[in-house]
């Protein structure tokens, strides 16, 4: 099929982003951002983390989303939301932490 690609015995769609880069639609549940080089070229390197990842996102259901959260919360990690955000499956909301490597992570919910 046009603008489909098979990988892993399944299709995957290249989508277009409204930011100006592609998503990567592996399933329906799973998404890749592909930003291209111009966003990230000049972008100070991270001195934590991975340097060629931005962040990942975990999509958790709204009431296992409010228990990390609380998890989060109780463990003093530093938070940054909620906020809205939009996404692979429209409009969402979503907390950003680090994990204890530097790796931001992103996790959100869809709904409500």
């Amino acid at each position: 099929m046009k603008g489909q690609k098979w990988t892993h015995g399944g299709p995957s769609r290249f989508l277009p982003a409204r930011s100006g880069h592609s998503l990567l639609a592996v399933n329906a549940g799973t998404v890749i951002d592909l930003a291209p080089r111009a966003m990230w070229e000049n972008a100070q390197l991270r001195t934590r983390g991975r340097p060629n990842l931005n962040h990942f996102c975990l999509t958790l259901e709204k009431p296992d989303w409010d228990k990390l959260r609380k998890r989060l919360a109780a463990r003093q990690i530093a938070l940054e939301g909620p906020v809205p955000r939009w996404g692979a499956r429209g409009h969402g909301t979503s907390i950003y932490f680090h994990d204890p490597e530097g790796n931001e992570i992103e996790a959100r919910y869809y709904g409500e």
